[in-house]
């Protein structure tokens, strides 16, 4: 029912037919920031536990609210949803560009250069991994199970400029 290039919040993905085409696993986004809730979240999260799927949830981090805050909305999802279980994939910080539209559903952009403001532009490199630190740390202590990073090499060059850091989490 949904349409290429559309939001669809009302999917009805059968899983069945997925779960017989041999497909291991699914990630299923499940907030954004401290405040978005995947609408479909719960749905397909029930859905892959009927179907005996590996299933792993993933938070996509917003550059300008507390990591610590996002981490409790993440759980909170979780736990809404019915938890996670041994069967579950570990859960995953999403770090990428943190590109938004305002109230008309334009990008918002920098006015001198006209292009898109990532919200992490600017931020100090010791700065972000802190908060990607308090995210992980917060997500592993509620949960119990050690969460993992989904990113780019080229954001992480462009926003913490050295792979060393990496070692830090």
């Amino acid at each position: 029912a949904c349409k290429a290039g559309e939001h669809c919040s009302r999917c009805r993905i059968d899983w069945a037919k997925v779960a017989d085409s041999k497909i291991a696993f699914v990630f299923l986004k499940a907030t954004h920031g401290a405040r978005y809730k995947d609408p479909a979240f719960e749905y397909h999260w029930r859905a892959l536990a009927q179907h005996k799927m590996h299933r792993g949830a993933r938070h996509f981090m917003s550059a300008d609210e507390d990591p610590v805050e996002q981490a409790d909305h993440f759980v909170e999802r979780l736990e809404a949803a019915g938890k996670l279980t041994a069967w579950d994939l570990p859960p995953v910080l999403e770090l990428e560009r943190d590109l938004r539209r305002d109230a008309a559903k334009k990008w918002i952009v920098v006015a001198e250069t006209g292009q898109r403001l990532d919200f992490w532009q600017g931020q100090d490199p010791d700065e972000i991994a802190g908060k990607i630190l308090k995210w992980l740390n917060r997500v592993e202590q509620k949960t119990g199970r050690v969460p993992i990073i989904y990113t780019s090499r080229s954001w992480w060059m462009e926003r913490i400029k050295d792979e060393k850091k990496f070692a830090l989490l």
